[in-house]
């Protein structure tokens, strides 16, 4: 089953190829990976474009500057994927990542996985370490309960559990229908 990862970009070339290796890197190989580059000012569309060139499975958009959340509306265009998930171009993913969140949905039959995390800062050491039980939802309460209030509901209404949709891994489905 194809995977679509989505990467919005935006001025990381400090950290962008970590993030891009790591999911080369990955256990599961059946990825489409879809960079959007938002505009970047330093290298960051240089090092989208060399990857795309070199991986097959790689694609980069370029893209006036709209910020995060329209970089992401813009990936979610291009995915072919029956799953998708969302990497921030300054983090990076566990070798075994893509798998184990793969494998709980196709598993426990559910639309929406949620992983854990680690944060780690640039001299490598780990300032927190949330580990969640790979959390599972489905049907409705993914679709009405979970999904909005992973991206809010409006720009205005501060009622996300989570600004960031990094560390979930969603049906396609789920977002056509909710979108």
């Amino acid at each position: 089953m194809l995977i679509s990862v989505i990467v919005p970009v935006y001025n990381v070339e400090r950290y962008l190829r970590e993030c891009l290796d790591s999911l080369i890197n990955q256990t599961y190989n059946d990825l489409e990976v879809i960079m959007v580059d938002d505009g970047s000012k330093d290298s960051s569309g240089k090092i989208c474009d060399e990857y795309s060139e070199k991986y097959d499975n790689f694609k980069v958009i370029h893209k006036e500057n709209a910020g995060l959340g329209m970089a992401r509306n813009t990936g979610f265009e291009y995915i072919k994927g029956g799953y998708v998930t969302f990497v921030d171009s300054d983090d990076y993913l566990e070798p075994d990542c893509i798998t184990t969140l793969y494998n709980e949905l196709r598993n426990k039959d559910v639309d929406m996985c949620k992983g854990g995390f680690k944060r780690v800062i640039d001299s490598g050491k780990i300032v927190s370490n949330r580990i969640y039980d790979n959390e599972l939802f489905q049907g409705e309460k993914a679709k009405k309960e979970m999904l909005p209030r992973m991206i809010g509901s409006s720009p205005t209404k501060h009622d996300s559990i989570e600004m960031c949709v990094w560390g979930h891994f969603i049906t396609q489905n789920l977002f056509l229908n909710t979108t």
